[in-house]
């Protein structure tokens, strides 16, 4: 299989859990705690009255932030103007494997259109071959534009690297000044408490990214996680 196949099943994968997550919904909206929760509408196919729903779905909601397509950013900046609920969207999908200067682009359009926080996928192609430095030079110049603008997280799939590429991975987005490590596994469905831990240990704030339920969160909060990204809070 070749790169373009790899990149073409993980992008496939990727909004395949988005779809199913939002569909099932998870039951940890009964779960109490100080964690910041993030609303994810994270599909390819939302609708703008989707996305209109979500708007006032997180308002009742413990979530904080909403992170929808970039698409649909602009608009729900708008709905949410008079709430204290800010907007995420995600760049450089599927797996920071676009250019970084498709990412710069795409955080330029997301910052424009009043993006809070930018969630920029670390590039797990360049990880997994241990190109630590071109990988490094990647992040930093697609969140050239964030400093004192937006938050940015970085995004790690954990399922495309070891627990010591992901030590190794977290002190690469803090050297480039990221506010967050965000965790996700799309291939395997569910972070491990070790690996939140690997992360964690480098003295970063650490989030998961989907797959977060009832039986998992009490885990990953042990483990360090400080941040939950999931269809239903």
């Amino acid at each position: 299989m070749d790169i373009e196949q790899i990149i073409k099943r993980v992008a496939e994968e990727v909004y395949q859990k988005i779809r199913a997550e939002e569909l099932a919904g998870n039951p940890i909206g009964s779960i109490g705690g100080g964690e910041q929760w993030i609303l994810s509408r994270m599909r390819p196919d939302l609708r703008f009255d989707a996305m209109k729903s979500a708007c006032g779905e997180v308002k009742t909601s413990k979530a904080k932030t909403l992170c929808i397509p970039e698409w649909f950013v602009a608009d729900a900046v708008e709905t949410l103007k008079d709430s204290d609920v800010q907007v995420a969207t995600i760049v450089g999908l599927p797996g920071g494997t676009t250019s970084s200067f498709a990412k710069y682009a795409e955080v330029k359009q997301a910052i424009v259109a009043g993006a809070k926080v930018i969630i920029i996928p670390v590039n797990m192609q360049l990880c997994q071959m241990s190109e630590w430095g071109a990988a490094k030079n990647d992040l930093a110049e697609s969140m050239t534009l964030c400093k004192g603008k937006t938050e940015v997280y970085a995004l790690l799939e954990v399922d495309a690297l070891s627990c010591d590429q992901l030590g190794t991975a977290a002190e690469m987005c803090s050297a480039c000044g990221v506010d967050m490590v965000m965790l996700s596994a799309v291939m395997s469905g569910s972070v491990t408490d070790a690996q939140v831990q690997a992360v964690k240990q480098k003295g970063v704030k650490v989030g998961v990214y989907g797959g977060v339920t009832a039986s998992t969160k009490a885990g990953y909060e042990r483990a360090g996680a400080c941040c939950f990204a999931a269809s239903s809070c």
